[in-house]
C-alpha cells in the first residue's frame, strides 16, 4: 500500500486497498465506524497517522540499504529478497510470542478465519477483502473449531426455541 492510498488528498477520511489478485480495490472511510459510534480500526489509524513516511510505501524496511542508503520496499534488495522477507516475518513472529508456523501468507489468510468465527456473512467478508466470488473466498476462510461450536449453538437454540425439543 503506497501512502498516496491512505488518506489521499481528493478523499482525505478514506484509504484505498488494492487487491493486487483481482486488481480490485476498495475505499474504505476513514475511521471507520460502527452504527454506535465505535471506531472498528483504531489501532490503524493511529499507527499510520504518527509513523514517519521513509519512502512511497507504507510497509518499507526499518533500516536503510548499506549501498543504496535509502529505506527499500520489503520484497526488493539482495539476492534472494523472499529468503530476507521470511527471516524477518520469523524475527517478528519471535519478538510477538507467535508460533512458529506462523508464516508470510499466514498474514493473508489470517483475517478471514477471524471474520468467520466473529460469524461475519460470505457476503461481508467478501466485501472486505475484494472477492469477487465465494470460491475465491472459501480459499482463506478456512474452518476451525468455533464456527463449528457456533454454528452448533444456533442449531441447539433454533430446534429448542419451541420449547423442550432436546433438552
Amino acid at each position: 500500500m503506497a501512502w498516496s492510498d491512505y488518506r489521499p488528498g481528493e478523499q482525505p477520511n478514506h484509504v484505498v486497498v488494492w487487491h493486487h489478485k483481482n486488481r480490485k480495490s476498495a475505499k474504505i472511510p476513514l475511521p471507520l465506524l460502527d452504527a454506535d459510534g465505535t471506531e472498528l480500526w483504531p489501532e490503524m489509524t493511529a499507527r499510520l497517522d504518527r509513523m514517519t513516511r521513509t519512502g512511497t510505501l507504507i510497509v518499507m524496511r526499518d533500516n536503510p540499504d548499506s549501498r543504496k542508503e535509502v529505506h527499500l520496499p520489503w520484497m526488493t534488495g539482495g539476492r534472494n529478497p523472499m529468503r530476507w522477507v521470511q527471516a524477518e516475518v520469523r524475527r517478528i513472529c519471535r519478538a510477538a510470542g507467535l508460533p512458529d508456523d506462523i508464516t508470510l501468507t499466514s498474514f493473508r489468510h489470517g483475517g478471514h478465519p477471524d471474520g468467520a468465527d466473529a460469524g461475519l456473512t460470505d457476503a461481508q467478508m467478501r466485501a472486505l477483502g475484494a472477492h469477487r466470488s465465494t470460491a475465491a473466498l472459501l480459499r482463506y476462510a478456512k474452518e476451525t473449531d468455533a464456527q463449528r461450536k457456533a454454528a452448533a449453538r444456533m442449531r441447539l437454540n433454533k430446534t429448542t426455541e419451541g420449547g423442550n425439543l432436546s433438552e
